[in-house]
């Protein structure tokens, strides 16, 4: 179930009345369809919010525009399925679309297919990890900084639960 559709489930379930909130600091919520806050925001979108207030990516990032003289290129590259899921492709396909969108609306990257063109490349990892009764789908992302040929940011993000 991608992030999208969790969304789309809860905010229906919680018109009618059937989802109770469960604090984001709470490890395990008691029934299957408890949500957290963490999943009323797509996980392209927080995971770009947090590379954003990164203050070491934030140094990273004015020294590129100053180098460049103007916005960095980024291409959203592909994110690896670590899980037995083949259905999670879709998912990922989903995710890899928010990525893009949130990039694009952050005013701070142009959006590239050519890598060769661009100073950043994101990449990133999915992985089902099971954490008692429920499984947690974790991303984790890498910005690659072509020119420097070196991690810009890492960050990870609880995108579903079952």
């Amino acid at each position: 179930m991608n992030g999208r559709m969790v969304l789309v489930m809860g905010l229906l379930l919680l018109a009618a009345g059937c989802v109770s909130y469960v604090d984001p600091a709470k490890r395990n919520p008691g029934k299957k369809e408890d949500y957290t806050r963490a999943e009323t925001i797509p996980a392209g979108q927080r995971l770009v919010n947090a590379m954003l207030a990164d203050p070491v990516f934030a140094r990273q990032y004015a020294a590129k525009v100053r180098q460049r003289g103007g916005t960095p290129v980024v291409q959203v590259a592909y994110i690896t399925n670590l899980t037995s899921e083949h259905a999670s492709n879709s998912a990922l396909d989903l995710l890899r679309a928010d990525l893009e969108e949130a990039l694009r609306a952050s005013g701070r990257f142009v959006l590239s297919g050519d890598p060769d063109a661009c100073d950043y490349i994101l990449r990133g990892e999915y992985r089902a990890v099971q954490d008692g009764r429920r499984t947690t789908h974790r991303v984790t992302m890498r910005l690659h900084d072509t020119a420097a040929d070196s991690d810009a940011w890492t960050g990870s993000d609880e995108i579903a639960k079952e």
